[in-house]
């Protein structure tokens, strides 16, 4: 634990400032020609991608799938009722399971 070393940054003081190309007297290296490619086309080898506004969706819950406009209502079948009947208590679970949503708007059944 005696040999450890410490870390010291190789420069202190602030970051030398930054030069754009765009600014002058930036050149650069090995004498070349800056390509600075004009407004929406895209440097060689690169890809432009653009980001569309995802659809906003409203799903209402409980609302009819076909027409969208009606609630669906749950209603009893005659079978879960008849089942009731002739099976009590057991034909609760039968009365139950067997219910169908039935829309308000168009009647459609689920």
């Amino acid at each position: 634990m005696e040999n450890q070393q410490q870390w010291t940054p190789a420069q202190t003081g602030p970051a030398p400032p930054y030069s754009a190309p765009n600014q002058p007297g930036w050149a650069p290296p090995g004498g070349q020609q800056a390509y600075v490619p004009q407004q929406g086309y895209a440097m060689p080898g690169t890809v432009l991608i653009q980001q569309q506004p995802a659809p906003q969706t409203v799903v209402i819950m409980g609302g009819c799938p076909t027409c969208r406009v009606g609630h669906l209502d749950d209603e009893f079948t005659c079978l879960g009722i008849f089942c009731c009947i002739l099976f009590f208590p057991l034909g609760l679970i039968c009365l139950f399971t067997m219910r169908e949503k039935r829309c308000t708007n168009c009647g459609a059944t689920f």
